[in-house]
């Protein structure tokens, strides 16, 4: 059916594995099926024992470089399954590194590293990372980071995220989250950037936790999700709240007054957003 289709001759799959199906995405959900730009799940790729640790792995090496070495936010771009030309003789033979050096900027390998010998008829299925217009130039220090985590979450979900609420996400958020931190680390080993790997993971595990999560701890040097709980809850500064009850003791005895104490609770003088100790401090995270 969907290879008689003329309009699925050219097939792209997005890997979105940050993103599982629902409504009309299920299976005989929607008759407008199509091959073109279609959007592959972390649940289908599940379903299909795809071999999704690979692509997890290929996905935070280059996303870390984007970040630490190319010095770009990476934003808009996209991790696709694409195919490539069997070579009777050979895989791809990628260009040795002294023989890029020597090239003019700019100039490009396409030639150099596609197959001689190609045969249509057979091809190897690979991950290919499209979409570098909308990226910007990254600082290399906590706008930077800011700047990159905002790209990752705007940007469409094909990277793995925290809290998917499911064992086979949440393992390769751990997968995609260490190798990233490796992959970081020696690139920016010895520079004063190399805490900002860092500091991106735990800064997308605060964007997108739950209301009823705390953000990852930075003190600690550790990201939550990978080897400590995020169930703790830290101490209520003590300060504000000192600060809170001398104004209310000044107050005339009031219903009003007694209202504008139970109002106050939790949160911080002076400041809307909720403290660290109630049940709505998630939010001012997010």
């Amino acid at each position: 059916m969907a290879k008689s289709d003329a309009s699925n001759k050219d097939c792209l799959v997005r890997l979105f594995f940050g993103r599982k199906r629902y409504g009309a995405s299920r299976p005989g959900g929607s008759r407008l099926f199509s091959l073109r730009n279609y959007k592959l799940r972390v649940d289908q790729m599940e379903d299909l024992q795809l071999d999704a640790d690979e692509y997890v792995v290929s996905m935070a090496d280059a996303l870390a470089i984007m970040h630490w070495r190319t010095k770009i936010d990476a934003m808009d771009v996209e991790f696709v399954l694409g195919s490539t030309p069997f070579d009777h003789n050979a895989v791809r033979r990628p260009p040795p590194l002294q023989d890029i050096v020597r090239l003019t900027p700019g100039t490009s390998t396409f030639e150099r590293a596609t197959n001689t010998a190609p045969n249509f008829k057979k091809r190897i299925v690979s991950l290919w990372l499209l979409d570098f217009d909308a990226c910007g130039p990254i600082t290399m220090n906590t706008a930077g980071v800011n700047q990159a985590i905002k790209a990752f979450i705007e940007n469409e979900p094909y990277c793995p995220r925290p809290y998917m609420k499911d064992t086979y996400s949440e393992r390769l958020w751990r997968i995609f989250s260490q190798r990233y931190l490796e992959t970081g680390r020696k690139i920016t080993a010895g520079s004063p950037s190399q805490s900002l790997p860092r500091q991106f993971i735990q800064g997308v595990m605060a964007k997108l936790s739950p209301p009823d999560q705390l953000p990852p701890r930075q003190a600690t040097g550790t990201v939550l999700g990978m080897s400590e709980s995020s169930g703790t809850r830290g101490p209520i500064p003590q300060q504000p709240q000192q600060q809170q009850q001398q104004q209310l003791s000044n107050r005339t005895p009031s219903r009003r007054g007694q209202d504008g104490q139970r109002g106050g609770r939790g949160s911080t003088v002076g400041s809307s957003k909720k403290g660290p100790g109630n049940r709505g401090q998630g939010r001012g995270y997010r």
